[in-house]
Order: structure tokens, then sequence, then C-alpha cells
């Protein structure tokens, strides 16, 4: 693999490992992953993925709450969920567009943001119930870019009802090019429950700093 190289759109990225340690480096990478590393960039040309197994969204507890940081150029999805019942939710990016989707049964609601997301900014998301009113919170540091209001009793009540149990897990990143990094309720640090495809780890560093996203992006 000595002087290899992958590209994805606006980045590049260099692998110079020799010979004898590269089978070393993809033995060990799933361990690295839930050791001591907090963000994980994915490339959507090697379909990278994480997914956290035993991690299921229960909308219904008082208690709930999923959030991590983001920063991408691109769009891709952030967030996937199926349970064995075949009810669904998800978060994608979208044209730099959060958005929002469940299926429970046959019905299917979906939801959407303005705010433009895509611009290589760190971005928190923040999904949690709040005295039985489900909402997603989008930060910029300590700045709210906008908080929606998904569901309660009376409202979209069907994201209450969903039943993701039995799902493989949570699947974060899946056709996507970004980082994301850990949060409350996604945790990758010393989780043995994480499983990654094709995974860049580190601490706190992310390729595509330092870039500045193409508008036609």
């Amino acid at each position: 693999m000595r002087g290899m190289s992958f590209r994805t759109p606006g980045v590049a990225l260099e692998l110079q490992v020799g010979v004898c340690c590269t089978f070393y480096f993809l033995l060990m990478l799933p361990y690295a992953s839930s050791l001591n590393n907090s963000t994980a960039f994915f490339n959507s040309t090697l379909n990278s993925s994480v997914t956290i197994r035993n991690n299921i969204l229960t909308f219904q507890s008082n208690t709930f709450q999923r959030a991590f940081s983001f920063k991408t150029c691109y769009n891709g999805q952030l967030i996937y969920q199926r349970g064995q019942s075949g009810d669904e939710f998800s978060v994608i990016l979208i044209n730099g567009s959060i958005n929002i989707r469940w299926k429970l049964g046959n019905s299917e609601i979906a939801m959407t943001t303005n705010a433009q997301l895509n611009n290589n900014a760190w971005y928190i998301m923040d999904l949690r119930n709040r005295l039985g009113v489900i909402t997603m919170e989008i930060l910029r540091g300590r700045q709210r870019e906008c908080l929606i209001y998904l569901a309660n009793s009376t409202y979209q009540s069907s994201l209450l009802g969903i039943d993701l149990s039995g799902s493989e897990g949570l699947v974060i990143g899946r056709d996507f090019t970004g980082c994301v990094q850990e949060g409350p309720g996604v945790t990758f640090i010393n989780n043995a429950n994480v499983r990654d495809v094709e995974v860049e780890w580190s601490f706190d560093t992310c390729p595509l700093d330092g870039i500045t996203c193409n508008s036609g992006m």
C-alpha cells in the first residue's frame, strides 16, 4: 500500500504505510476506534459507516438524548435506524439542510430545516425528549441555528410510537463525507459496541480542517 492514495470531493488523502505494518494496522483499527478516539472521518466513496450496537432510539423515554458534533462540505446520512418491525428513523443532509424522516407502519413523515450546514463548520445536533416534546436543536458553538419541534402526544405522535427494537444498532455516516465527534448517547471512546467500516479515527482532528468548501457542492 506504499504510495497508495484515495480522493474524496475536495479532499486528497495520502496513505504512506510500510507493507509489513499495513496488515497490522487493518487488524487493529476496530479496536483502536473504541479505545481512545472520539472523532470519526467518513468517506462516501469508500462506503464508510459506524454502527453502534445495542443503541436503540427510544423517543418515548423521558431521558432520551442523542447528540454529537459534525462538520462537512457535502451531504449524506448522519444517523439511521431500522427496527425489526420495519419502522425507521433517519437524519440526512440534503443540499446542506437537515431532513428528518420516520416511518411507523404505512405512515411516513418528513421534516426539513432551512439552515445550510455543509460549510465545513462544526455543528452540534442534539435530539432529545424534553418533558414529552421531541426536539432537535442545531448549534454552532453556543449559538442556536435552529430548534425543531418534531412531536408530542398531540402533534405527529407517531414518532413516540415507532418501535426500533431488534435493530442492528445506530448507523452513523452512511453515504457521508465528513467528520462526526461523539456526544451524549453517541459514544465512541471505550465502546466495545462500535463497529466501523473504512473509517479514519482521531482524537479531536478532522481531515477537512482548513478546507474551503466549493460553492457548487
